[in-house]
């Protein structure tokens, strides 16, 4: 998950490089275009709506809701790895759970 992470900080620069370069503007979040695309993004999930929305956008947009999508997919795997992290505290790894395994099962198959 941790490698998924980096990989998406490695598109996001990549995508704010490429505004920067081409002189244009990165949405605040605080922006209208932002709020009604974070919005759309959250309702929107099959690449198709994307193709069709992004084709009759400019570059700018366009990236800007790449940007949008990075950011939506780094919490959400921020957030699996917090549950990942609270599982493995809570039932060990899998080291741990097959040890434990082995040992139920010797204590029902005694004798």
């Amino acid at each position: 998950m941790n490698v998924a992470k980096a990989s998406l900080r490695e598109l996001q620069e990549d995508y704010e490089d490429y505004l920067r370069t081409h002189d244009r503007v990165p949405w605040l979040t605080d922006d209208p275009r932002c709020q009604s695309a974070r919005e759309w993004c959250k309702t929107h999930s099959r690449p198709a709506d994307y193709l069709k929305v992004c084709k009759m956008r400019d570059d700018e947009t366009v990236a800007n809701i790449a940007l949008i999508l990075i950011h939506q997919t780094d919490y959400l795997l921020q957030r699996l790895i917090e549950k990942l992290k609270a599982d493995f505290l809570r039932h060990g790894g899998i080291r741990e759970q097959m040890s434990q395994a082995r040992k139920q099962w010797r204590d029902r198959n005694k004798g």
